[in-house]
């Protein structure tokens, strides 16, 4: 059973799937409904603000796409090159940069 669930589903889900997959970190992708899944008390407790998609994690959850891309890429196995090595905090801005971007290409 992989350590990381996914709940979420449309663009910003996709992203963060393919953005794993890139990473060779394995994700459980959980059963979600939109308006159902996303209102439960157990949800609202993981992210307050009700959105997704949202990763829960051994050391807790995580919301907003490009936070779980960011915790994925630095979670990997192995060195993807999504944050080279070693990642200098010039680095780490410019990838911050281009999921920034990305999330607004998606609207």
């Amino acid at each position: 059973m992989a350590p990381y669930t996914l709940y979420g589903m449309g663009p910003r889900a996709l992203k963060v799937q393919l953005v794993a997959a890139f990473a060779n970190v394995e994700i459980q992708k959980a059963p979600f409904t939109m308006g159902i899944t996303n209102k439960t008390p157990w949800y609202l407790k993981m992210n307050p603000n009700g959105k997704f998609p949202l990763l829960v994690t051994p050391g807790g959850p995580i919301f907003e796409s490009n936070a779980i891309c960011r915790f994925i890429a630095t979670h990997s196995p192995q060195p993807t090159g999504i944050y080279p090595e070693p990642s200098s905090a010039e680095v780490r801005e410019q990838v911050r940069h281009v999921l920034k971007l990305e999330l607004y290409r998606e609207k």
